[in-house]
């Protein structure tokens, strides 16, 4: 099985040339640290606007081995919680596989997770992760899921799925929380917003988090992504967050008026 690209041209350049030089010249911006984690929320916006900060995100990433990607549902096709089953994921730069031993463990482990391709064909948010790992590490393999689902309990039981499969299989993943923050609103207003989730994100507040999102009605495209992510971290003992970078795409267009915003956050031990 083999799932082409479908955004290239679009959310990022259409050939592998114009790829390299674009991530190149993200990379270039980037301050060094020593910092490193395999645990991160990246955005997934067109690369002109979120790229920047993805590249954030990426820049604190050791490599992998298996990496866990977990994104929103846009199109509302496919499962509530969409495993991609088998095969390998092509972007312009080359053809990445399917963990298959994962899928088949997690989505044994787990009744709600199921091997579902739908979800998956027209989703964009997993694809331009994809050609950051890509453009960095040569040998990885990949678990795409993707959440329909905003129940509590089924993103706890996910992330505790993703660990008990760990254990079984000997593996050790990455995982990355693919989401933008605030869509639509001033640059302003999405500044508050945004650093109100964020404060909780980085005080590990899963259940806060939550709430606020649900209460205040956010626009976190993966709020679950997120939930997820954060409840695997608490469980492995990982206990600090740390805002690497934020950004809207006013920074781009020059409208300040109606922005996305996007926040490269990291998870260490």
């Amino acid at each position: 099985m083999l799932r082409e690209a479908v955004i290239k041209g679009s959310f990022y350049p259409k050939n592998k040339q114009e790829i390299i030089t674009q991530l190149k010249t993200f990379f270039s911006k980037v301050k060094k640290t020593s910092k490193k984690t395999n645990y991160f929320i990246s955005p997934h916006a067109g690369t002109i606007y979120s790229g920047q900060t993805a590249s954030y995100s990426y820049s604190l990433m050791q490599k992998p081995e298996t990496v866990v990607i977990l994104s929103p549902n846009h199109t509302g096709y496919g499962e509530k919680i969409s495993v991609y089953p088998e095969g390998t994921w092509v972007t312009p730069l080359r053809e990445t596989e399917i963990d298959k031993k994962a899928v088949e463990k997690i989505t044994e482990l787990n009744s709600k997770a199921k091997k579902d391709e739908i979800a998956h064909l027209q989703e964009h948010s997993i694809e331009i992760q994809l050609i950051f790992l890509q453009y960095l590490f040569k040998e990885f393999k990949i678990v795409p899921i993707t959440l329909m689902t905003e129940n509590s309990e089924e993103l706890e039981k996910l992330a505790e799925t993703l660990i008990e499969t760990e254990k079984i299989l000997g593996k050790k993943f990455s995982v990355i929380a693919s989401s933008d923050f605030t869509h639509f609103l001033s640059s302003k207003k999405a500044k508050e917003n945004d650093f109100k989730a964020i404060k909780l994100i980085k005080k590990m507040n899963v259940k806060g988090f939550h709430e606020l999102v649900k209460n205040e009605r956010l626009s976190i495209c993966g709020h679950s992504a997120i939930e997820v992510l954060m409840q695997y971290c608490k469980k492995k003992g990982i206990k600090k967050a740390e805002l690497i970078d934020y950004s809207n795409s006013g920074k781009t267009t020059g409208d300040n008026s109606s922005v996305v915003a996007y926040a490269s956050i990291g998870f260490f031990e």
